[in-house]
């Protein structure tokens, strides 16, 4: 049986997050993330990490590709880039880690923007000073998401759904940001 984030999510607030505060429900958390992140998590890591840093790289490759019009040749990136990029995916790994096992006050939900999606003046923030009728227009189509946002949770319990705060957009980039130049 296969199980997607969301789905899991889904059974996690109905099990957990709807019945009991957040004191219990994080405990919950945190006491399942450290069972299954048990000892192998290092060597886990260690394949993880450089995979994700090449699907990142790629990314990179790509959108350089786009901009310039054309296929780029050979090893384009220079390799303290690839480096850097190892580094900043560990230090995601990292805090993904510490948030699930070791914060129990607050559920963390960071969250991005699909290129091509729809622009969401409640989730997100263009990077341009958008004009009165752009920001509120659910017509916008989203170019590229270039920062996450942050979403916290914390559920209340007593079969309530758990209380949600944003606390900081996804910026992104729509086609307004090229015709105003």
């Amino acid at each position: 049986m296969c199980f997607t984030l969301v789905s899991m999510r889904d059974m996690t607030d109905l099990r957990y997050r709807l019945p009991d505060p957040q004191a219990v429900s994080g405990r919950w958390r945190t006491s399942s993330f450290k069972a299954i992140a048990a000892p192998e998590s290092d060597a886990l890591a260690s394949n993880l990490i450089p995979s994700i840093t090449q699907l990142l790289l790629h990314d990179v490759r790509k959108l350089m590709e786009a901009i310039h019009g054309r296929q780029l040749p050979g090893q384009i990136l220079h390799e303290h880039v690839v480096v850097e990029a190892a580094e900043v995916v560990k230090l995601a790994y990292d805090w993904n880690g510490d948030v699930k096992s070791k914060d129990v006050l607050l559920e963390y939900h960071p969250f991005g923007a699909r290129n091509g999606g729809s622009f969401r003046p409640d989730r997100m923030e263009l990077l341009q000073r958008p004009t009165a009728d752009s920001a509120s227009s659910k017509d916008v189509a989203v170019l590229c998401g270039l920062t996450l946002g942050l979403e916290t949770s914390q559920a209340v319990g007593g079969g309530n759904p758990p209380a949600y705060v944003l606390h900081s957009k996804a910026k992104v980039v729509t086609q307004q940001f090229f015709d105003e130049m």
